[in-house]
């Protein structure tokens, strides 16, 4: 679920080039180098998306992925079960 979207949200944007430079230092990420892509994961069973989200203002969903020893990003995600492209055919 979570888990999945985190993953793929965090190879999207290393593949785009968003992560790394933006991961030097101390503390949360706040404004990153290079703009950052969320991303929708549609599976079998389930879809997962996920984005950048600066602020901490949302409890519910928010992962905190640090990368490198001392710099994190806050990733909102959320995993829709039941909405993935099997179960859409089983239901229609």
């Amino acid at each position: 679920g979570e888990e999945e979207a985190i993953y793929s949200w965090c190879a999207a944007n290393l593949l785009m080039g968003s992560l790394i430079s933006s991961s030097t230092g101390s503390g949360t990420v706040v404004s990153p180098m290079n703009s950052t892509y969320g991303t929708v994961d549609l599976g079998g069973s389930s879809t997962q998306i996920a984005f950048f989200q600066p602020e901490q203002d949302i409890m519910e969903g928010l992962f905190k992925l640090q990368i490198g020893s001392q710099k994190h990003w806050n990733v909102y995600t959320k995993s829709f079960l039941g909405f993935g492209i099997n179960s859409a055919r089983r239901r229609h």
